[in-house]
Formats: C-alpha cells, sequence, structure tokens
C-alpha cells in the first residue's frame, strides 16, 4: 500500500513540474534558513568555550550615565572594575579583560592581521582555555610588566608556520616583541567578549589603566562559589552601583549591570532598550517570514489547481462542484445553452453564489 501512495504522489509531483519545483524549492530553502539559524544560535549561545563555568558566572560589559538631555554609555575602565569588584564579597575570582583590538604585523613581507586583548592573571583562572603548548601568565608577570603572551592556534600557524614548538620565540604585536609563553585553542570571533589572537598582561598596555575614569575598553566576568550564589552576587554589585557616585554634575543617573551571558552578549548599551527584547523579535519576524513564503506559494498554487478544474467542469455538462475553501456549492448547467448562465457562473466563481437556470 505503501508503495502505490509513493507512486501516486510522486505521478501527482510530475503532472505540474513547474508548480512542483516551486513548492519544493520554497520548502527546502525555508528549511535551509532555519537550520542554519538554529545552529548559529546554538553556536553562539549554547558553546561554552572558553567560559565552562558560564552557571556560575555574571559578566559586566557596559556603564551608562545620563541626564535629562544626554547620554553616555560605554565599556568600563580598569579602574572601575577592579576598585568597585574588590568590595565584593560573594565572588571567588574577577577576571578582567580589554575588547580585542587590531592591528597589522608583517612576516617575510607578509602582511597579517592581529586582534590582541589585555587581560589580568586571574581572567585564565575564571576561564578554562585549553593550552596546547606552554601556561598562561601569573600574578608576578603581570605586576612585573613582562612582555609575555599567549597566542591562538591559528595565530601560531599564521606567524611561525607548521612547527611543533613556539614557546620562547617571539611574536610582534602593535611594534612591540612579546615572548610567547602559550598557545590555546581558537575562540570563535562570534564569541567577541572572550575573542582574540593574542593575549597580553593589561600593564604592558600603552593607554593609562590606572586613569579613575569610569569608562574604558575593558570588561568584567564574576565568578561565583556556586551556582546559588549567583543570585546573590547580581545582588552585591546592584547595591554597589546605587552608591557609585556620578563622574560629571550634568549626569544624574549611573548604571551598569552585571548579566548573565545571553543577556550582555545583546546588550543593547542603552538602558531604555532591551537587547533580549529586540534580538527574540527579529528572530521572530525573521522566521515568520521565511516560513510564510512556502505558505503562501502552497495556498498559489492550491487556488491555482482549484480553478483549472473549475474551468474544465465549465465546458461539460450541468455539475456540482463544491469549493472547499469557500464552503458554498457551485452549480452551473450547459452555459453554451444559456447565455445567461455564463453570466451567472461568472458571478458564482467572484461571489459564490448559485447559477440559475
Amino acid at each position: 500500500m505503501l508503495k502505490n501512495y509513493f507512486k501516486i504522489a510522486i505521478a501527482v509531483l510530475k503532472r505540474r513540474k513547474f508548480f512542483t519545483f516551486i513548492s519544493l524549492f520554497g520548502i527546502s530553502f525555508t528549511l535551509t534558513i532555519l537550520i542554519v539559524l538554529t545552529a548559529f544560535i546554538d553556536k553562539v549561545i549554547g558553546d561554552n568555550y572558553p567560559d565552562k563555568k558560564r552557571d556560575r558566572s555574571l559578566y559586566i560589559t557596559r556603564i551608562q550615565e545620563s541626564g535629562d538631555n544626554n547620554m553616555m554609555s560605554s565599556t568600563l575602565s580598569y579602574y572601575f572594575l577592579s576598585h568597585y569588584t574588590s568590595m565584593m564579597k560573594t565572588p571567588v575570582k574577577v577576571a578582567i579583560s580589554s575588547m580585542f583590538k587590531g592591528t597589522n604585523t608583517y612576516v617575510n613581507n607578509k602582511k597579517i592581521a592581529v586582534n590582541f586583548k589585555y587581560t589580568n592573571a586571574d581572567y585564565w583562572d575564571v576561564l578554562d582555555y585549553d593550552f596546547t603548548e606552554g601556561k598562561p601568565f601569573n600574578k608576578q608577570q603581570v605586576s612585573n610588566a613582562d612582555r609575555v603572551a599567549i597566542i591562538s592556534e591559528d595565530m601560531k600557524r599564521q606567524y611561525f608556520g607548521d612547527v611543533t614548538q613556539v614557546v620562547g620565540k617571539y611574536i610582534e604585536a602593535d611594534n612591540v616583541n612579546y615572548r610567547v609563553i602559550g598557545v590555546v585553542k581558537n575562540v570563535p570571533v562570534t564569541n567577541y567578549m572572550l575573542y582574540s589572537d593574542i593575549y597580553l598582561p593589561y600593564t604592558v598596555s600603552k593607554e593609562d589603566y590606572k586613569s579613575k575614569g569610569y569608562l574604558g575598553g575593558y570588561l568584567g566576568i564574576l565568578l561565583a562559589n556556586s551556582p546559588g550564589d549567583v543570585p546573590k552576587m547580581k545582588a552585591e554589585y546592584e547595591n554597589i552601583i546605587k552608591r557609585v557616585p556620578v563622574e560629571r554634575k550634568e549626569f544624574k543617573h549611573l548604571y551598569s549591570h552585571a548579566n548573565t551571558f545571553f543577556r550582555s552578549y545583546v546588550d543593547t548599551g542603552n538602558e531604555e532598550h532591551s537587547g533580549v527584547f529586540i534580538v527574540v523579535t527579529a528572530i521572530s519576524i525573521f522566521v515568520f517570514i521565511f516560513t510564510l513564503l512556502p505558505t503562501l506559494n502552497l495556498v498559489n498554487i492550491n487556488i491555482t489547481r482549484i480553478m483549472e478544474r473549475l474551468v474544465r467542469n465549465w465546458r461539460t455538462e450541468g455539475f456540482w462542484c463544491l469549493v472547499k475553501n469557500i464552503g458554498l456549492p457551485v452549480y452551473c448547467r450547459k452555459p453554451d445553452t444559456y447565455f445567461i448562465g455564463r453570466l451567472n457562473w461568472d458571478c458564482s466563481i467572484a461571489d459564490c453564489a448559485f447559477c440559475d437556470q
């Protein structure tokens, strides 16, 4: 029986090949888009490398100061993160790192694009990077402002070629030579908060990390002792922020939040607009459009086939036909015999009324 059903389905598909192609292409294209979108979201949100302790972590990515007619929002300064998070008792570790920056370097007259970022020593305790060579830099090396670097596998291959060991060799970034002390597995660029090609101690930065301004290029990750301490850690940070004074008199309010990974990832940089709402709305509209197109296509094909059958039956003897989509019967008797029947037939298709004799 299933074999017969399959043969009938193939015969129906072959009847109108062009319509069949459009229908199958629309459905296949929609499914492909949805699968790719789902895989992308799963990769970005579901991939927990290198922050494998995500269930115990909160992310501080932004500070905003606002007044009556002005607003300023940015990532935070190293001073702000280190100073105010040091007042907290719940976090067991605080990772501080800058956003990645781009520069160019040259190897054998070949230009290589390099992204680098600065971190503190606790960054390597909070996050679980997989080292294929060497080890992370420690607090002593950070305090001494040693010019050491940890590079990704991609950077190792681009800069040094196919060599086995690169620990102890030197790599140039931003016109400064750094000694490589470790190699880690790649982090995808979609994880922009943790991605980089080269990781350096924050004390070797050319910018003044000791500046007491609130705005800067850094973000922080708070690590709790257990997932149950995360709400307590969040509340503690919110209470500290409430007591932080604004930088200038023109501002009246200061906002900064310790959020989960997803909320931090989609943060819009504006306190009045929720990044979660915008992202969910955008994805919903996108999915609706791509599912609506094949639906309209199938409806159009079905209507076309219904009209073809009506026109074919119109040329035969009297008949009863049921327009299922409308739910009303349409009757016409020998339209070639009665001219008035032709007019009523046309009206029946447009108005779904009964054709009179």
